[in-house]
């Protein structure tokens, strides 16, 4: 069962005096609990397939279907909690804020959510626990090595238990110990039933996926790497 798939997706920015064309007849299917990457080099269209696949940016045409639901049907009150609920994001600089503990950075989603803060401060314990966190969830950033504010992050992003972990160059800034760290988070979560999609130039990150989707010069393709 798809969770994701997309039919002839374009992505166009027009300037004043030319029309730049990001990704071009865009055809992909990913199915539930699906370990997959989406690979390219900088400039090949994949972050700007990321922000469209996580409805942070919309196409210039074709079709994206969520759950087998077509996104133009969305209004943008529904694109929000769709964001919030369905998909956890994990970015490559963390996007930690740096005046809040692991904690408070964790269960930021849920207070976005309006949930309760007893609630949430224990959805968030228990995903720092899932991380290998419990003993540093009242750390700061700073107080943090790279490899344990990406786990932070992680956190974050499972905390609303989503069933998307979409994740942009999430090993991209750490030394080699930490990017296995994450990526047997990441494969945990999967065996658990999540659907992860991991964004990467990497190959040797990719391949430890299932299944490798490379984007080049704005179209895709699945090939073994």
């Amino acid at each position: 069962m798809s969770v994701i798939k997309t039919e002839n997706i374009e992505k166009i920015y027009k300037t004043k005096s030319q029309q730049i064309v990001a990704l071009k007849n865009v055809g992909i299917e990913i199915n539930k609990g699906e370990l997959v990457s989406i690979v390219g080099s900088s400039g090949s269209g994949k972050s700007t397939l990321m922000n469209i696949l996580g409805c942070l940016d919309k196409a210039s045409g074709g079709k994206y279907y969520f759950n087998n639901r077509n996104i133009a049907d969305f209004s943008e009150r529904e694109l929000t909690t769709l964001r919030r609920e369905n998909i956890g994001f994990i970015f490559q600089k963390f996007n930690l804020i740096s005046t809040l503990t692991a904690l408070e950075n964790t269960e930021l989603p849920l207070v976005y959510a309006k949930i309760p803060k007893k609630i949430r401060r224990q959805k968030a314990k228990e995903a720092l626990k899932t991380v290998g966190l419990e003993n540093r969830m009242y750390h700061k950033p700073c107080e943090l090595s790279g490899g344990q504010q990406q786990r932070v992050a992680v956190a974050r992003a499972i905390i609303s238990n989503p069933e998307i972990i979409l994740a942009d160059e999430p090993t991209g800034n750490l030394d080699e110990k930490s990017a296995r760290q994450i990526m047997n988070i990441l494969k945990e979560l999967n065996k658990n039933g999540k659907t992860v999609i991991i964004i990467t130039h990497d190959k040797q990150i990719a391949n430890q996926t299932a299944r490798k989707v490379i984007v080049k010069n704005g179209t895709t393709q699945n090939a073994n790497i």
